[in-house]
């Protein structure tokens, strides 16, 4: 994870594995960060592979209400031909920014 702090707003940033969910065509991961938010941040994300050409479609961004002492996000992604079998890694690159209320210290 890689953060950027000026003043009370932060940018933070990581890559995840996704998993897979309750079908192959579809996959999740959660991205999660030691800083707490005064609003909801900006998070971006792309879901990449370097294994097939087959592109995944982020269709979920969730924000988890029971985290304690961080932001976390669960992300749902599918496949742009729904049903269909997928092999391979997916990563998920993401970008969270905001203003923070509270710093966490990163352990």
């Amino acid at each position: 994870m890689s953060t950027i702090k000026k003043g009370n707003t932060v940018i933070t940033s990581g890559r995840v594995k996704l998993q897979p969910e309750s079908a192959s065509f579809t996959k999740q991961c959660f991205i999660s960060t030691p800083f707490l938010f005064k609003e909801r941040p900006v998070v971006i994300v792309t879901v990449s592979t370097e294994e097939t050409s087959t592109a995944y479609v982020t269709y979920g961004v969730e924000n988890d209400p029971n985290a304690v002492n961080e932001t976390r996000f669960k992300i749902s992604a599918s496949n742009n031909t729904v049903r269909d079998e997928t092999a391979g890694c997916y990563w998920c690159d993401w970008i969270i920014m905001g203003e923070i209320t509270e710093e966490k210290i990163i352990p």
